[in-house]
């Protein structure tokens, strides 16, 4: 749920885990690091949207706040600067609200990753808790690193989302969270009993970890059942006679057993130095990568993927020092190098925590290296060797679009030409996968990060990991294993799993619409009505008013058709259904003709408003977007 603040608070944050826990808060309080016994007084001030703190673990950030977190991860950012991503469990607050009332919850509609306590620290006697053991517990289905995912964020199901009362049936996977955390909020229709209101005025505390909540986070579930925990048959008092008999054919069985074992390992170490020795091991490249072997070949080479040796990307990183390191992502650390031969080198090297398998990193490699175009950024290499697997790509100076976007001081160097030109860029990169390469390519998680810079601002798509290949007649294709980022996902990608080249073009309408308002989709600004950026546009352009979306550091952009065609073309691009949406080809044609006719766009997806005025009537309303729950509040 996410709720309105208009009254301001102080919140107190202490961290009783037994490990660091990194505070986060939306919208006002960013983040830190909190060490066990720390605590963290953080202002909410009054007139601002949202309302929500949580927990984030196993954390590695960089001297300039960058890096990642395996739970409630926030783009990345010491600072939050959005909410964070599943299993996170979440403290959520309305200030003020209808009689002058607080309103506050434990929400498990992200899943769950610490035990938390929220309380009034005077004046209130309400205190709500969650602080059973969830990830020890957890249903095999929704287990997640360092946490327990919510069932609606795994299943993408009606019946698991609870998007309304007709659709709620719940099933032993969802009342799992309830019977754990009685008081918590644990689905859509769920507000009655899992609201608590003190006061206006009254400040609150937070506690991760509070007294009596069990803090082994990684320890394995135990089989569900009416006899668990039963002795063993064997062990029952009726059968002492036989004891002594089955120890002794177990002890036996036992000492076979490890001669065995003992016999079989030195058999085979010895059959590996053999054969290692004798040379009729394939190469670790080649097994790595059947799929990009000629019909000669066992030596690891191949005309579109160089392999590079590990000691020569060490000697070009300086031994990955740290000051070499230009950031951090879901596949591991990314360091500057140089090669002996001159050119600068970008190095990707995936970390053992990295949410992005050996899968997504072969995907990457025989995706890039079978394309070359302008727009689309440039693998040199790859190195697998001494179980490190390592991509090479051309090092681009300006790094990612995002850094230039949402930042105030570079974002004044983005003038309209120079957005327009990236914006080019990126649909002609677009188009090229789509239709003009030798693959057929949707790419899956277009975003503003994604977009990498060369030295003249050219654009160039990265992060292939994700992408999927279609056949000459394929149009679509289902997923169970949603990926992508949320905020740009097509919505019948998010919801049900199907993708198309219309997913990306939706991904593509998101991004415009941050290339002309210097604003994130997801990001904390003042959207009006709008809960994001997509329902801000619409609402601008139902009233004529689409001028006011233009990002004010571009002063007097021109020509003045062209950015108002971008944003008319970002609107059919988010259209809710796919089929309304263009292709790229037609977007080219859009974007560059002036005196070109477009259809009126449709309304987009997500389009949220939120109510701003109180209610007498005890009936809330709740809506879904991207699996998250939003609701408006009236007093119980």
């Amino acid at each position: 749920m996410i709720f309105v603040l208009t009254s301001g608070a102080s919140f107190e944050i202490r961290n009783q885990c037994p490990y660091t826990v990194w505070a986060a808060g939306m919208p006002d309080a960013g983040g830190r690091r909190l060490d066990t016994g720390e605590a963290w007084i953080i202002p909410m001030a009054a007139n601002t949207t949202a309302g929500r703190i949580w927990g984030r673990t196993n954390c590695s950030f960089d001297n300039s706040g960058r890096g990642t977190c395996q739970t409630g991860d926030c783009d990345g950012l010491l600072e939050c600067k959005s909410y964070g991503s599943a299993p996170a469990t979440l403290a959520e607050f309305a200030l003020n609200r209808v009689g002058k009332m607080d309103f506050l919850d434990i929400s498990l509609v992200n899943g769950f990753n610490i035990p938390l306590e929220f309380s009034p620290m005077t004046g209130c006697d309400q205190r709500i808790r969650c602080s059973a053991d969830i990830n020890g517990q957890c249903p095999v289905e929704l287990r997640a690193p360092g946490g327990c995912n919510h069932p609606c964020t795994v299943f993408k199901a009606s019946v698991y989302c609870c998007t309304n009362a007709t659709s709620c049936q719940p099933t032993y996977i969802s009342n799992f969270f309830k019977e754990k955390c009685p008081d918590a909020y644990s689905y859509s229709q769920d507000d009655t009993s899992a609201l608590f209101n003190c006061p206006g005025g009254t400040n609150y505390r937070v506690i991760f970890c509070p007294s009596g909540a069990s803090t082994d986070r990684f320890r394995s579930s135990s089989p569900t059942g009416n006899n668990q925990g039963a002795p063993s048959p064997s062990l029952q008092p009726g059968n002492k006679g036989n004891g002594r008999r089955r120890w002794v054919i177990l002890a036996v069985s036992l000492s076979v057993l490890l001669l065995l074992s003992g016999c079989i390992l030195c058999f085979l170490r010895r059959y590996l130095f053999l054969k290692r020795r004798k040379g009729k091991s394939r190469s670790k490249q080649d097994q790595f990568f059947p799929e990009l072997m000629t019909d000669k070949g066992v030596s690891g080479r191949h005309p579109d993927l160089p392999f590079f040796n590990f000691d020569s990307i060490a000697a070009a990183t300086d031994n990955f020092l740290a000051e070499n390191k230009l950031g951090e992502g879901g596949f591991g650390p990314v360091y500057k190098g140089k090669l002996p031969s001159g050119p600068e080198i970008a190095v990707k090297r995936l970390s053992r925590s990295s949410g992005q398998g050996v899968e997504e990193f072969k995907n990457e490699i025989i995706l890039i290296a079978k394309l070359q175009h302008r727009n689309l950024v440039r693998l040199l290499g790859c190195c697998v060797q001494r179980e490190e697997k390592i991509l090479i790509y051309e090092y681009l100076p300006n790094k990612s679009l995002d850094a230039f976007l949402f930042d105030q001081t570079r974002a004044a160097t983005l003038n309209w030409e120079t957005r327009f030109q990236i914006v080019e860029g990126i649909v002609q990169g677009l188009l090229y996968l789509h239709k003009h390469s030798r693959l057929r390519i949707i790419h899956r998680d277009l975003k503003a990060s994604n977009i990498l810079l060369d030295a003249d601002m050219n654009p160039k798509i990265s992060d292939f990991g994700m992408a999927r290949i279609f056949g000459p007649e394929e149009t679509q294709a289902n997923t169970r294993r949603v990926v992508g980022t949320y905020g740009y996902m097509a919505p019948e990608y998010a919801m049900e799993g199907h993708f198309s080249i219309k997913s990306d073009v939706f991904s593509f309408g998101v991004l415009l619409l941050e290339i002309v308002s210097g604003k994130r989709n997801n990001g904390h600004h003042d959207f009006r009505n709008s809960l994001n950026l997509l329902g801000y546009a619409w609402e601008l352009w139902n009233d004529s008013k689409v001028n006011e979306l233009v990002d004010p550091i571009l002063q007097d952009p021109q020509p003045r058709w062209q950015l108002e065609r971008c944003i008319h073309v970002a609107l059919l691009c988010v259209q809710e259904g796919s089929t309304d949406r263009p292709t790229m080809s037609s977007v080219i044609a859009m974007l560059t003709t002036e005196n070109a006719t477009l259809p009126e766009p449709k309304r987009p997806a997500f389009f949220i408003r939120e109510n701003l005025e109180d209610s007498t009537s005890n009936k809330a309303e709740t809506y879904s977007v991207n699996d998250l729950t939003i609701s408006v509040l009236q007093c119980r």
